[in-house]
């Protein structure tokens, strides 16, 4: 597994205080001293749009910054060996709740991104007369 990445493997202090630093091989390394984080090779991003029979479309209560406590749907970075698939759990898993919003009552005031708020509304749009999130 030392091949997914190697100089994360070899880490063992924080680049920017040199304190001894918390790795989570292969994905990121961390520094409870200084705050620092970094993720490493996290270009890769899965996510869905679940809808459920009835035409309710399930978001995400984020659990941590950016967006903390904001709606999302589920997705997230794929780490360095991981699944598209199992990333995808892994992001559901992280998350505070999930919740089922009938297209007309989604919380357009309260999503966490500009990028979720695009993705919903194109997505509705040939599936419902919702009303348009605010711009």
């Amino acid at each position: 597994m030392s091949e997914l990445n190697p100089a994360l493997a070899e880490s063992r202090y924080c680049p920017r205080c040199t304190h001894r630093a918390t790795i989570d091989y292969p994905r990121s390394i961390s520094c409870e001293h200084c705050g620092y984080g970094a993720y490493f090779n996290a270009k890769p991003v899965a996510a869905a749009i679940p809808v459920t029979e009835t035409g309710a479309v399930i978001l995400l209560r984020r659990a941590f910054d950016p967006g903390k406590h904001l709606w999302t749907f589920p997705g997230g970075f794929v780490d360095l060996g991981e699944s598209v698939e199992d990333a995808a759990h892994r992001e559901t898993d992280e998350a505070l709740e999930a919740r089922a919003f009938p297209p007309d009552e989604i919380p357009w005031q309260e999503l966490a991104f500009w990028s979720t708020t695009r993705a919903l509304r194109d997505f509705l749009s040939p599936r419902a007369a919702v009303a348009a999130p605010p711009s």
